[in-house]
């Protein structure tokens, strides 16, 4: 009894594992369409085979190779995609910084601070600028740029003040802006961007060439 099980278990096993290498096989001509509807010959008829013709295929192994490739190559694609989001993401948030020509990593000197953030378009400068000035005379308000919905701008102010500001702020819906990790000005920031945003197309256009030829 326990022989028959080893065997059923074996034969079970194969089985499965052929379903799988099928399945490879399946996904790569899905991927093969996607990308070039000209199928290649090594893998357009796979799909139709039953496992037993399978079994007996010579060019099984060339073709789950050629699978894996392919599936490979449509990560690789899709990672670079991310990228090129993540990037453009990136530009769009830095956009209305683009002017400023300070190190987005500036966070004052010794004695000052800098607090860069965003007001709703609706909140006159002049009624922030007049709340600031009733908290603290140390301090001083820049409008950045703005667009129809919001008012992007930098405050100046000495250290000690910081939390006078910060609380002058709070009835605006003030929002501060989140620059972390970022360095440079926000033009060559934008412009690094911009740059690897091409380089990840390149790669992806290349990845598509691989996967095709």
């Amino acid at each position: 009894g326990s022989e028959i099980e080893g065997i059923v278990k074996r034969e079970s096993s194969k089985v499965m594992s052929y379903r799988a290498q099928q399945t490879a096989l399946i996904h790569a001509v899905e991927l093969l369409d996607k990308y070039a509807p000209a199928k290649s010959k090594l893998l357009s008829a796979k799909p139709e085979l039953e496992v037993d013709v399978l079994l007996e295929d010579a060019e099984q192994e060339a073709a789950l190779k050629l699978a894996a490739s392919i599936a490979a190559g449509d990560e690789q694609i899709k990672r670079l995609a991310a990228e090129q989001s993540r990037l453009r993401g990136v530009a769009e948030a830095l956009a209305p910084w683009k002017t400023l020509d300070m190190p987005l990593e500036t966070e004052g000197t010794e004695r000052c601070s800098v607090i860069m953030g965003s007001l709703p378009a609706k909140v006159s400068a002049g009624e922030v600028e007049a709340a600031i000035g009733a908290a603290t005379e140390e301090a001083e308000l820049f409008v950045v740029s703005e667009d129809k919905s919001q008012r992007y701008i930098l405050i100046v102010c000495l250290r000690q003040e910081l939390a006078a500001v910060q609380e002058a702020l709070r009835p605006f819906s003030f929002s501060a802006a989140s620059l972390g990790g970022m360095k440079g000005t926000a033009a060559q920031c934008i412009a690094e961007a911009e740059n690897a945003q091409r380089e990840c197309a390149e790669q992806r256009e290349q990845a598509k060439k691989n996967i095709v030829d």
